[in-house]
């Protein structure tokens, strides 16, 4: 029969190690992603021709902290950055989220092939590429809209 001081010195041993072992499982983090790493586009059928951000003189390291950054909170809004230098494609990442509640709110992988939903950015992107157009000339500073794109006058 055990005798109180060693049932005692066991429990001293045992609970400590199941406490651990609990919250050690309870906390424990998931495996740590590899940090993203920069890679050139894929060309593609679609026209864009292709190249690395050093090609047309952008440096990686504040796009690779940014990634690394939305990789670390999963919970944001970004659907995909894409960006095009001199004409050329440098940058396309596309990330997982949930479908605009209007197509039914569930989770989606975004890409490439998926259409995103614009909703009224569409409406600040035609002005600020309207105001580009006037600043370098394309367009007459006061010319009227209408004369430009006369279907959304009969529309």
């Amino acid at each position: 029969m055990l005798s109180m001081n060693s049932i005692i010195k066991r429990a001293l041993i045992v609970v400590p190690a199941a406490v651990l072992a609990l919250f050690s499982f309870g906390c424990s983090s998931p495996e740590q992603e590899e940090p993203w790493v920069y890679r050139q586009p894929v060309r593609t059928s679609d026209g864009w021709e292709t190249a690395s951000l050093t090609d047309v003189g952008v440096d990686p390291a504040p796009l690779t902290e940014l990634m690394n950054r939305l990789r670390d909170h999963p919970g944001h809004l970004v659907e995909g950055i894409v960006i095009v230098k001199d004409d050329r494609l440098v940058f396309e990442e596309y990330f997982d989220g949930r479908e605009h509640p209007t197509y039914g709110d569930g989770p989606v992988s975004y890409d490439r092939d998926r259409k995103h939903t614009l909703s009224s950015v569409t409406k600040s992107v035609t002005a600020t590429l309207l105001g580009i157009a006037v600043d370098r000339g394309f367009v007459p500073r006061f010319s009227a809209i209408s004369r430009r794109w006369p279907t959304w006058m009969s529309g």
